[in-house]
């Protein structure tokens, strides 16, 4: 049977958080069972050549997903004609202070 997952929320303080997840990746023995969800590019790269595995926000909310094209389908989503009137109307009233 296999353990749950331990998740750390750490807090850096003064140093960034990026230097703290270089270092700790970096100084682990056993770097091959650490996962680091970010979306940035260097952090991804540092981490994956340090053995650990890098996971995107988007893979990390919705694992086994697609976000993208859950984000594809959205934009595709078209309003009729009565729901268009409406947004536009609270939008008048927004911007116009109707």
């Amino acid at each position: 049977m296999s353990e749950d997952p331990v998740i750390d929320i750490l807090f850096s303080g003064e140093e960034s958080a990026d230097t703290m997840i270089k270092r700790m990746v970096e100084k682990s023995k056993s770097a091959a069972n650490i996962t680091v969800v970010s979306d940035d590019r260097e952090i991804r790269f540092f981490i994956k050549s340090c053995g650990a595995r890098p996971v995107s926000v988007d893979e990390f909310i919705n694992p086994g997903g697609s976000p993208r094209k859950k984000r594809e389908e959205m934009a595709k989503a078209e309003l009729n004609y009565s729901q268009a009137g409406r947004i536009n109307q609270e939008l008048k009233k927004l911007w116009l202070k109707d």
